[in-house]
């Protein structure tokens, strides 16, 4: 009988063990099911967490291509406008550098024209004044010659011309402008008498009395009929500037040269 109960304690306590076992399996099932239910739940939060939070940054996403798109075409906007702005400083910059140089270039011509028109207006009033000044010296010295002719022209001359000797008023010699005798008497040139009194001139006498007689009387003044003393008077009146002396003896040669020649046809 002993033999046969030791057997029965030993399946009771085996089936203990075993629902002890069972108890703490189905109780780590049951918290491992807790764990499960709680990671599960956690993660179905996190993936719903992350589809919010995906579909957040997609929107940002969607936002920031609508923003760079925007910002694309308002850049290339700007740029266009930026080149169209480039390109009318870049005409308006070659616009005025033209201008500046046409400026320039006018100014320059300007200044040579100035420059030219100064020199040739200097040299004018260089010319002017040298006139001036020989005119101003002319009108002094014809006016101190004029005094020094008007102390002296009622005064007699002697001249010895050829060996002739001629007596005339100063008046008289005077009395046709720019001639011989006005240049000898000029100032600068005033010829001095010799010892005895007189003034020689180096030309043949013959013609003088009729030359000094035409001084005096002018077309009042007998002329000869001899040719060769006529064209003597014309050789000394072209010698002495006295224009209107050879113009009258010329005609003179002529006048008888044609009643010579008329008588010579009778």
């Amino acid at each position: 009988m002993a033999t046969s109960e030791k057997p029965a304690t030993t399946t009771t306590t085996t089936t203990q063990e075993l629902s002890l076992q069972a108890q703490s399996i189905v109780t780590t099932a049951a918290h491992s099911k807790k764990v499960s239910d709680e990671t599960l739940h956690t993660l179905e939060t996190t993936v719903t967490d992350l589809e919010k939070t995906s579909a957040q940054i997609q929107s940002l996403l969607d936002m920031t291509k609508q923003t760079l798109a925007g910002c694309v075409v308002r850049v290339a906007g700007a740029k266009k406008s930026t080149e169209t702005y480039l390109t009318g400083v870049r005409t308006a910059a070659e616009s005025i550098a033209e201008v500046a140089v046409r400026e320039a270039k006018m100014v320059q011509s300007a200044k040579e024209e100035y420059e030219e028109r100064k020199r040739e207006v200097e040299d004018e009033f260089k010319v002017m004044a040298l006139e001036h000044q020989e005119a101003m010296n002319v009108f002094l010295a014809k006016n101190k010659v004029q005094e020094n002719v008007a102390s002296v022209q009622k005064k007699k001359v002697k001249l010895d011309i050829g060996g002739a000797i001629f007596s005339i008023s100063l008046d008289t010699l005077l009395s046709q402008k720019e001639t011989f005798f006005s240049s000898l008497f000029r100032e600068e040139w005033q010829v001095k008498p010799g010892d005895d009194g007189t003034i020689f001139i180096d030309r043949d006498p013959t013609p003088y009395r009729f030359i000094f007689n035409w001084m005096r009387d002018g077309a009042q003044a007998v002329m000869p009929d001899d040719k060769v003393t006529l064209n003597a008077i014309v050789k000394e009146a072209s010698f002495l500037c006295l224009e209107g002396l050879k113009t009258t003896a010329s005609s003179r040669v002529a006048a008888v040269t044609a009643e010579e020649a008329k008588k010579a046809t009778q």
